[in-house]
């Protein structure tokens, strides 16, 4: 009796905990989060406006990265975070202003590497079944040099300085040859990877100004109330690399000649999936079965 007593008690203290849960976001929904000539706009403002105008949108994504992420664990071929991070380097290096774009919105790249997840899930489903014949990978590489080529890289040594002084002695300290950590320690100064960060890669209108200059040469640019300057340790031209050094690109890419495109597989995963709304006013963000494409073939 006792214990069925404490157990009462138990329950009844956590429908109670959950009750005031509930009741204090209730509450906050109409906290105002902005007040205009004594005019509140609550959190339920924001938040019913946001879910008009992106709810539909959002959520058929979501539905979207769901199905393509269940069907890729479920065959073995889910991208692992190695792989996401392979794929944002090599965005880096090849065509770094899609990265430097989505950190002006994503500091941290949180929701572009899971929408790069998604895109490797979604390729690794379309070449699973796709085998290659001896040499088809180097032999489709030979004809689609274009796809693998970098473009020209510099390395470089850049400086971040607060005011014209500080802007001075780190010009005579770069031109000098003074070790990056040395600069990081000058008032005033911050070396960018030795105690400061830039938000991803440089604006598109530095890095194409910086691609001129030789190494050793330096160049100083605008960032705000700052001071960028820049000395060029060395440059990688435009290059092709080997096909040693790219072989697995270049297999991947062959298979993704001979495979299903993105549609066909993404039609046949909506064919198969089971999707039922919960909440009626979301049902039209189920992305329709689309029967006029083929469903891929496996």
């Amino acid at each position: 009796m006792k214990q069925l007593f404490l157990i009462s008690l138990i329950v009844v203290a956590t429908l109670s905990l959950a009750g005031n849960a509930y009741l204090w976001k209730a509450a906050n929904k109409h906290k105002p989060l902005i007040v205009v000539n004594g005019e509140p706009i609550t959190q339920f403002d924001l938040e019913d406006r946001v879910d008009y105008l992106y709810a539909k949108e959002l959520l058929s994504k979501m539905v979207w990265t769901k199905l393509v992420l269940q069907e890729a664990e479920r065959r073995k071929c889910l991208p692992t975070d190695a792989d996401v991070t392979d794929a944002v380097h090599d965005m880096d290096r090849a065509n770094p202003s899609v990265t430097y774009t989505a950190r002006k919105s994503d500091p941290a790249l949180k929701l572009f590497r899971d929408a790069v997840r998604t895109n490797l899930a979604l390729r690794n489903l379309q070449v699973h079944d796709i085998k290659l014949a001896p040499n088809e990978a180097e032999s489709y590489y030979r004809s689609h040099l274009g796809m693998f080529m970098l473009p020209t890289q510099t390395q470089s040594t850049a400086v971040v300085a607060k005011d014209p002084v500080a802007r001075n002695a780190g010009r005579s300290m770069l031109a000098e040859g003074v070790a990056p950590d040395v600069i990081a320690a000058t008032p005033g100064l911050k070396v960018v990877g030795v105690n400061v960060g830039l938000a991803g890669q440089l604006p598109p209108a530095i890095s194409s100004k910086l691609l001129v200059l030789k190494p050793g040469q330096m160049g100083e640019y605008s960032l705000g109330t700052d001071t960028l300057i820049v000395k060029v340790v060395s440059v990688s031209p435009q290059s092709t690399p080997p096909f040693a050094a790219v072989r697995k690109k270049a297999e991947m890419a062959a298979r993704l000649a001979k495979a299903p495109s993105q549609a066909s597989v993404l039609n046949d995963l909506r064919r198969r999936a089971d999707i039922a709304p919960v909440v009626e006013r979301y049902a039209d963000a189920i992305p329709p079965i689309n029967r006029g494409t083929p469903p891929a073939q496996r």
